[in-house]
């Protein structure tokens, strides 16, 4: 039998699971990358952008019209859950770029997001 999502167990506030949410997503992420790609018919397009703006419209409405979210562990979530997959990117991108010099520049501002305090 399938584990019980999160969202569905007692005393979570928060839609129930919907597995086309992810297909969805999967959808987004595709049309993102054939967009860095410049696939035919996807330069410059948004599309994939614009279904992540849409999701979490739909996933987040609930609070904007007055369900209670806890901030604090929403975002520590988030946190643990985004960051080590940022490291792994930020990763990548040194390994693959690493005959250019300016690839490891600001590594360290990126490491510790230090980039996002500037403009």
């Amino acid at each position: 039998m399938a584990e019980v999502p999160q969202s569905l167990s007692p005393g979570r506030i928060g839609l129930p699971y919907n597995p086309a949410l992810d297909g969805l997503r999967a959808v987004a992420i595709v049309l993102v990358l054939l967009s860095h790609a410049h696939a035919p018919l996807f330069v410059g397009a948004f599309y994939g952008v614009d279904i992540f703006f849409v999701l979490s419209g739909y996933v987040f409405a609930p609070y904007f019209l007055g369900r209670p979210l806890a901030w604090g562990p929403h975002l520590a979530r988030r946190f643990f859950r985004l960051y080590p997959l940022y490291l792994v990117a930020l990763a990548l991108y040194v390994v693959l770029k690493l005959p250019d010099p300016a690839a490891t520049r600001y590594l360290a501002d990126h490491v510790f997001m230090a980039h996002t305090l500037r403009s």
